[in-house]
């Protein structure tokens, strides 16, 4: 039986969000360029793993950065470090999968 194509978006969604997630958390700095670059290397792995098309992970990307950008909004109305709160989704999606 084939996987669901939604199930196969989610999943990559998911291992791109949490890839960049990672990747800011362990940082040494939080930057827009730092951020584009975890992006592109969660893109380029799902691509090459064959998980997705091209296509299909430039928007999951846009969808990445629209998600973490409106994580960088919240964290500037409540204070919360963008480290912690990457560390804390970190936790979820790994207890989670």
């Amino acid at each position: 039986m084939k996987d669901d194509p939604f199930d196969v978006l989610a999943m990559a969604y998911e291992k791109m969000f949490e890839s960049v997630a990672k990747g800011l958390h362990n940082a040494e700095k939080e930057s827009g360029e730092v951020l584009h670059e975890l992006i592109g290397k969660a893109k380029d792995e799902v691509v090459e793993l064959e998980e997705v098309s091209r296509e299909d992970a430039e928007k999951l990307s846009t969808y990445v950065k629209r998600d973490l950008s409106e994580a960088v909004s919240h964290m500037s109305v409540t204070g919360q470090e963008l480290k912690d709160w990457l560390g804390f989704e970190t936790t979820l999606l790994e207890t989670e999968f």
